[in-house]
């Protein structure tokens, strides 16, 4: 979502393709990540999740497209996959320490996949998909 640039990217970029009713939420989000105290680095695969975890027989026998991997906090593929499988399952992956951590990273996932979108020159009708998803991930309930 931008390297080490991601905390700009997320804050000039992509907040202010969001509804307004919402930008506050979408800023508050990032404001907790960027926030958050580094946990201990370790290689991240940065995308696990979905079709890049491939199973067999109940167990992972591979893990596919490698290309955002990098030294970061593992927080990050915790977060990704307590999103695709389940966050009742995360006490099992990590510690307390990185699932509060991860509950961070999860927070800015609808955030990052418009990050992608335009940081990859995606169609703006791919972009506009990835905002009003996040719009309404991002919209206050209750």
């Amino acid at each position: 979502m931008g390297g080490s640039r991601w905390q700009a990217v997320l804050r000039n970029w992509v907040v202010p393709l969001l509804p307004s009713s919402i930008c506050t939420e979408a800023v508050r989000r990032v404001d907790a990540l960027a926030d958050l105290p580094q946990g201990d680095t370790c290689l991240v695969h940065g995308d696990l999740a979905g079709s890049n975890v491939l199973w067999g027989n109940g167990r992972v026998v591979g893990v596919l497209d490698w290309d955002l991997a990098a030294l970061d906090d593992p927080a990050e593929d915790a977060a990704a996959l307590a999103t695709w499988h389940g966050w009742s399952l995360i006490a099992q992956m990590v510690d307390s320490d990185t699932t509060g951590r991860a509950r961070a990273f999860a927070d800015t996932h609808p955030l990052q996949a418009i990050a992608f979108a335009v940081l990859n020159d995606r169609a703006p009708a791919e972009i506009q998909r990835a905002v009003a998803r996040a719009a309404r991930r991002l919209r206050p309930t209750g």
